[in-house]
This record gives structure tokens, C-alpha cells and sequence, in this order.
């Protein structure tokens, strides 16, 4: 009965999704699918010796609307969590399965994700799971030329490679991978000079008008002020100067001092 159901409220949730898109109701129906499939025996933990083929290809399906509707939705989290369980069918139940034509697309989406968040040791592992044949697929092949020319500090192929992703999709996470690269050559920019000219600072971090580099500025400002580590603020004046914020450091007397010294003497004592 749970199949029957599920069958007939996934239809709803393709047309929906392939039509008008209603963020809320493709949600509302992603949910109702999720209780539903929840109550299917294949994908009980542990699952049974024999699985049924076709509550599994609901399940993946509707895994993959979910992840689609979530980058639709601007919603990183929540693509992630449906990657993860998807995961369990493009890899565990890959004999069981016939391939998915998302799959490929959704695991390039991924890659890009953990590009854009500036992980790449996570980047590097999950492209160890993806069977090597797989690898010369255009969707994987673009976060992979991506991530070398990150490598190679070739930022200016990033930015134009916004204007070739292999589809729409990709265009949200190429936006936050700009923005990522843009505090890259930030960082660099402020721990390598004093103040460098406006033009040059345009080139650098790849913004259009003075306006966008005030308004990066004044983001770079408060970035820093609420993660607790404002040491240098940015200010526009005839050049982008970087000013150093005096913070006031604890000091540390001459007697606990004394002490910290002691006590790593001993214990590198110990260790020799």
C-alpha cells in the first residue's frame, strides 16, 4: 500500500517540480514522499537479503528531487544531507540499481560544493569514490579543472568559467566559489601590502566599480568583527589601505612565565 501511494504522490512531485516549481509545495510533497518511503522495507537498516527494485528507484529519485529543489532553494545544508543518503544508492546499491541519469550531475554539483566551502581534502576523497570511467564525464570534468586552477592560483579562469557551467545548476555554487577566491587574494592582499592603488585592487579581487570595492570593504569589515578576529581594517581612500587595529593582548607575568618555561623543559625532557 505504502509503494502504491508513494508512486502516486512522486508523480505529483515530478510535475510539480518539472512545472510551475512551488518552492513550499514541492517541500510539503518532498516531505509527505519521505514519511512514505520511510515505511519501506528495502530501506530498513539493516535492509532485507532481497530488495525491492522499485522502492529503491523511488527512493533515489526522490532523494535526487530533494537535492535539486534544494539548490533551487539556495539551501547548501540541506543538499548536503541528501547527497549523503544518496550516496548509499549510486554506491552500495549499484548492482542492484540501474544507473541514474542525475547521478553524475548531482555528484559534479558536490564537488563543487566542497570546492566553494574551501574543502579540498574532502574534495580529493570523494572523488576517489566515483569509478575512475566516470571521471571524463563533463560534469565532473569542470569542478576538477576548477579545483587545479585553484591549485595553480590561476583565479582568472575561475571567474570565467561562471560564464561555461554544463548546466544552470552549477551556477549557484560557481557564485559561492567566486566569493570564496575573492577572500583568498583578500587575505593575500592585506598581509603582503599597506595600501595598494583602487585599480589594482579592482583587477585583484574581480569587482567592477570603486562602489563594489567600498561595499566589499565594509563586508570584509563586519566578516571579521564577528568572527572575533578584526586585526586589520579595510578603508577607501585614494588607495585600498589596509590599517592595523590595535588589540589589546593579555599580558602575561614574569612569574607564570617562569613556570610555562619550566614545565615544557620537563616534559621535552621526558619525551628525550
Amino acid at each position: 500500500m505504502a509503494t502504491a501511494d508513494a508512486v502516486q504522490k512522486f508523480n505529483m512531485l515530478r510535475e510539480e517540480y518539472n512545472g510551475a516549481c512551488d518552492i513550499n509545495k514541492c517541500k510539503a510533497l518532498l516531505n509527505e514522499m519521505k514519511v512514505l518511503i520511510a515505511q519501506f522495507p528495502s530501506v530498513a537498516l539493516p535492509p532485507p537479503s532481497e530488495v525491492s527494485q522499485k522502492e529503491l528507484l523511488i527512493a533515489r529519485e526522490t532523494l535526487e528531487y530533494g537535492a535539486f529543489l534544494s539548490v533551487r532553494n539556495e539551501d547548501v545544508q540541506s543538499f548536503e544531507r541528501y547527497v549523503v543518503q544518496l550516496k548509499m544508492y549510486y554506491y552500495d546499491y549499484s548492482k542492484e540499481l540501474p544507473p541514474s541519469q542525475r547521478q553524475l550531475i548531482i555528484l559534479g554539483m558536490y564537488l563543487l560544493h566542497l570546492l566553494s566551502s574551501n574543502r579540498i581534502g574532502e574534495f580529493h576523497t570523494e572523488l576517489e569514490l566515483i569509478p575512475s570511467e566516470l571521471r571524463s564525464n563533463v560534469n565532473l570534468k569542470f569542478p576538477v579543472a576548477l579545483e587545479q586552477h585553484l591549485m595553480d592560483g590561476n583565479y582568472n579562469k575561475v571567474i570565467n568559467a561562471k560564464t561555461n557551467v554544463p548546466l544552470p545548476q552549477y551556477s549557484f555554487f560557481m557564485d559561492r566559489l567566486v566569493s570564496t577566491v575573492r577572500h583568498k587574494v583578500a587575505a593575500c592582499l592585506e598581509k603582503s601590502y599597506p595600501s595598494v592603488d583602487i585599480a589594482f585592487a579592482l583587477r585583484a579581487l574581480m569587482l567592477d566599480t570603486e562602489e563594489d570595492l567600498k561595499r566589499f570593504a565594509e563586508s570584509e569589515n563586519q566578516r571579521k568583527q564577528e568572527q572575533g578576529a578584526f586585526e586589520i581594517r579595510w578603508e577607501v581612500k585614494e588607495r585600498l589601505e589596509f590599517q592595523q587595529v590595535m588589540t589589546q593582548k593579555p599580558e602575561i607575568s614574569s612569574t607564570e612565565l617562569l613556570h610555562h618555561t619550566i614545565a615544557y623543559a620537563t616534559e621535552l625532557e621526558r619525551i628525550v
